[in-house]
This record gives C-alpha cells, sequence and structure tokens, in this order.
C-alpha cells in the first residue's frame, strides 16, 4: 500500500486541494460523482481520517448509503467498494474488465461484505467504476 497523499489529521482536504492533487484524474471523479446525482438525484461526500496508514478518505454516499470510499493519489484514485452477495454475484456474472472482475474475486470477505479496491489511473478504468457505482446501486 502506498502512503496516503493526506497524512496529516489536522489538515482535511478542500475541494480545491483535492482537485490539484488529483491533477488530471479530478475530472475523472467529478465526473463519477454526477454519474451518480444522475443516477439517484442525491450524491454526497464526507471526509474521515482513519489513521496514518491511510490518511484522509473521501466517503461517497447516495443520501445516507454509502456507494465507495475515495483513496486519492498523486494524478490518479482508488475507490474502495465493499459488496454484499447479491452485487459481488452480479459483478462477477457481469460485463467488467478481466482485471476488475479478478479484483471482485480476490474481495477480502468482512461481516459488512466483500471489500475490494479499484484504481483509476486512466479515463479507461475510471469509467469501469460506473459500472461498479451501478451494480451497488442496484443491490
Amino acid at each position: 500500500m502506498s502512503s496516503p497523499v493526506f497524512p496529516d489529521k489536522s489538515t482535511m482536504p478542500t475541494s480545491s486541494v483535492l482537485d490539484a492533487t488529483l491533477g488530471q484524474a479530478a475530472s475523472w471523479f467529478n465526473d463519477l460523482l454526477a454519474f451518480i446525482s444522475k443516477q439517484t438525484g442525491n450524491v454526497n461526500t464526507e471526509w474521515k481520517y482513519y489513521g496514518k496508514k491511510s490518511g484522509w478518505t473521501l466517503k461517497v454516499l447516495s443520501g445516507k448509503r454509502n456507494i465507495f470510499f475515495l483513496i486519492p493519489g498523486e494524478n490518479n484514485f482508488s475507490a474502495s467498494f465493499t459488496f454484499g452477495e447479491k452485487a459481488r454475484e452480479a459483478a462477477l456474472t457481469g460485463e467488467l474488465s478481466p482485471a476488475l472482475r479478478q479484483s471482485v474475486l480476490e474481495a477480502v470477505q468482512y461481516a459488512e461484505g466483500y471489500t475490494f479496491q479499484w484504481s483509476a489511473r486512466s479515463r479507461e478504468e475510471a469509467d469501469e467504476i460506473r459500472k461498479l457505482i451501478n451494480i451497488k446501486l442496484e443491490h
């Protein structure tokens, strides 16, 4: 796991700092927020600090429902999802890239579901997250 880009608990990131850190990936992330808003009519974000190892993480919600966590990086980001059994099965039988399907297959099981991350280092990888969002919203 790489070092967090926002490790200082006393300094919560602002939108402008997040956009500057994400660089080209900021537009990909903002497109995902617009996508969720279009699908649900309601998108919220909330910064969470989980410790020095993870730093500040942005929780993305539809209303009060957790959709995914954004883990910012320099010019990229990762999205962390937790899927229940039905969502995981839908992902494994859906039209995901082989690499993304493998990430879902290797997800760690916790009481709340299967947790996995997907990194967006290109527009195409960010677009794959839309498929995960749809699965999350449907299940």
